[in-house]
Formats: structure tokens, C-alpha cells, sequence
């Protein structure tokens, strides 16, 4: 697995006043109060984490039908909007090949890993 993974979503905690960005496997990656920086989400807080998640207000980035490329600008934009750093070459590489592991086709990772080398996402 990747050590690193794109942003799929926001939840909203119950008492409304923090939110969490999970990745695509439904994973907290990064957590933030408001008014507050956002704080990477330690494994160990995972599951009382979850317990306050108010799923009525779940965001979602993108879908499913849309482009990989597409995805992983709009991952990044989130990131950038949380003042999260966005990911190095090396980290998006991982997270291809595990999605690739994970039997996604190789002919769309690929061109996902080129647009995103290319700067065309403005990470």
C-alpha cells in the first residue's frame, strides 16, 4: 500500500466543528477544527475518529465515472485548499502502483502519472 493516498472525500464531524479528509478506501488521512491547521490523522485515533463522523454531510471530491487525471487535480486542490503538502513525484508513483495493484488498468494509471509529472495539475 501507498504511503501516501489522494483525498476522495470530507466528512463533518457531529458537533460540526471539525472535518476530515479520507481517501478512497474510507481512511481518515487529515483532520482540522475550525480555525485551526489540518493535522495528519494518526491510526490510533482512527476509530474514535469515526465514531463522530456525521455521514449526512459526507462531501464527496469527485466520482467514479470521472477522469483519472481529473481526480488527481481535484485531489490535489483539496489538499492545497487544506494547506496540506501536496504529494512529490515519488509519493503520487507509489499511490499509482498501488492502485494498479489493486487492479485498476495500467493504460489509465499511466496517463494519469504522466499528466501529473507534467505539471499540468499545478500541485
Amino acid at each position: 500500500m501507498a504511503t501516501f493516498a489522494l483525498p476522495f472525500g470530507v466528512w463533518t464531524l457531529t458537533d460540526g466543528q471539525g472535518e476530515v479528509l479520507f481517501n478512497r478506501e474510507f481512511q481518515p488521512l487529515w483532520g482540522r477544527s475550525e480555525g485551526e491547521a489540518a493535522v495528519k490523522v494518526a491510526a490510533e485515533r482512527c476509530v474514535a475518529l469515526m465514531a463522530r463522523v456525521d455521514h449526512k454531510h459526507d462531501v464527496w471530491l469527485y466520482g467514479d465515472e470521472m477522469p483519472e487525471p481529473k481526480r488527481v487535480e481535484l485531489a490535489c486542490a483539496a489538499l492545497r485548499e487544506w494547506g496540506v503538502p501536496i504529494p512529490t513525484e515519488a509519493e503520487l508513483e507509489l499511490c499509482l502502483r498501488s492502485l494498479l495493484m489493486a487492479g485498476k488498468s495500467w493504460r489509465s494509471l499511466r496517463r494519469t502519472f504522466t499528466f501529473a509529472r507534467s505539471g499540468e495539475l499545478g500541485c
